[in-house]
Parts: C-alpha cells; sequence; structure tokens
C-alpha cells in the first residue's frame, strides 16, 4: 500500500497543499469522485506520539480547538490528514463565521465553553501519511481505502463521503440544501502540490463546480488531484 518516497518534513506548510481550480459548471464522470465542499478552514492534521499540528492555509491556533486536538490524540497511528476544520450550524451546514470566531479566541474558559457549546469537526478526505510512509504517490482511490481502514470517525472527526460517477445530481442536492458547493477530483490521480490541471501539456481547465449564492447557482473553487 505504502510507498517510501520522501516524507513530509517539520516544516510542511500551504505550498504542500492540492489547492482548487474553478469550472464553469458541475459535470459527470465514472472516472471522477464528487464530494460536498465544507466552508471552514483548509488544514494538514498532523498527529505523532502525542503531539498534535493543525498546520493550514490561514493561520489556525489549535489551542482554539481542544475537542479537535483530543481526537487527534485519540488515533492509535502517528498521521498527516487533509482536511477542513468546520463549526456545523443546528443543519449540519459549514458555519464559516463561528470557526473564524472560534479560531479568535483566547481565553481558556471561553473556548473550554465554545468547544463544548459547538464543537467543532474535521472533516477528512485525504490520508497522506501514515506512520511515517507517504502515500502521495499512490492514487486517490487507495488512499481512500487507506483512509477508511486506518481512520476510524469518532466525536471531532469525520470522513468525508464522495459521490462516484453524478457530480450533477450531486449539485442539484447541495443547491437544494443551500450548501457550499461542490469538489471533483480524479479517481486515479496522486496527490500533488499547488493547482492542477487535466493533463500534460493542457491549459489550467477547472474542474469542479458551483454553488448558489444569494439564490443562484454560480461557480466555487473546485479541488481536484491531476495535473
Amino acid at each position: 500500500m505504502s510507498s517510501k518516497s520522501a516524507g513530509f518534513t517539520a516544516a510542511i506548510g500551504a505550498a504542500d497543499l492540492c489547492q482548487c481550480v474553478w469550472h464553469r459548471a458541475p459535470f459527470g464522470s465514472d472516472r471522477w469522485i464528487f464530494e460536498l465542499k465544507h466552508d471552514g478552514f483548509r488544514a494538514f492534521a498532523r498527529k505523532s506520539g502525542t503531539g498534535v499540528q493543525l498546520l493550514p492555509r490561514r493561520a489556525i491556533d489549535s489551542r482554539g480547538f481542544p475537542e479537535i486536538v483530543a481526537a487527534l490524540r485519540r488515533l492509535h497511528r502517528d498521521v498527516v490528514l487533509d482536511g477542513e476544520l468546520v463549526v456545523p450550524d443546528a443543519y449540519g451546514r459549514s458555519d464559516f463565521e463561528e470557526v473564524r470566531r472560534r479560531n479568535l479566541l483566547q481565553r481558556p474558559r471561553m473556548i473550554a465553553d465554545a468547544a463544548t457549546r459547538r464543537p467543532a469537526v474535521l472533516v477528512v478526505f485525504d490520508l497522506l501519511q501514515i506512520n511515517g510512509d507517504d502515500l502521495r504517490s499512490l492514487p486517490l482511490f487507495e488512499r481512500r481505502r487507506a483512509l477508511h481502514e486506518y481512520i476510524d470517525p469518532r466525536p471531532g472527526i469525520q470522513i468525508i463521503e464522495p459521490v462516484e460517477t453524478h457530480g450533477e445530481a450531486l449539485f442539484r442536492a447541495i443547491v437544494d440544501g443551500d450548501h457550499e458547493g461542490i469538489v471533483a477530483k480524479r479517481a486515479n490521480a496522486p496527490y500533488r502540490a499547488g493547482p492542477n490541471r487535466i493533463g500534460p501539456g493542457s491549459r489550467s481547465k477547472p474542474r469542479m463546480l458551483a454553488t448558489r449564492r444569494r439564490g443562484v447557482a454560480e461557480p466555487v473553487a473546485a479541488r481536484h488531484v491531476v495535473r
């Protein structure tokens, strides 16, 4: 399963993230998987021994999310996960303003109260490293198989469930539910840092998708994992 190529360094950060590109409209394909796009803070989560780090595109103070740190510490293996730190609202939708507010809290009592009143969740969509083995060169479907094999959902950690083939149907469902958008990923692609493309020599054609803003469907960023 694993690949022993160069692992992550202690300086892992935004440069290692696979990034979104844009697409004009949803699509379907049996070579792609489609996921709900959450509106939170994108982050690598690293668990090594009892140490936990959230390594984000934007500054995250892990002290502000003790429930996430505790959930990661309870994992039985050392891992690097790619996911989205979110605070769900009463309808299960990501509340970006609340996760942003949580990140600004400084007083321990206020942090503890917020973690109890509206717990955050790390929505995990990729497993990049496990017990020192670097999985990024493996195709996405193999990384997802490993993710389900080694990471159990628990309070504070949720494993995202993709939809195969039917991107348009998923998009219609998220518009009806007033969610953020969807993300398309090629099922056989390795994990590569930075914006990704369709194929060798291709232009940076967008890949993914749209959401409803103010009642109108419009494009949103879509993450995918091919060059």
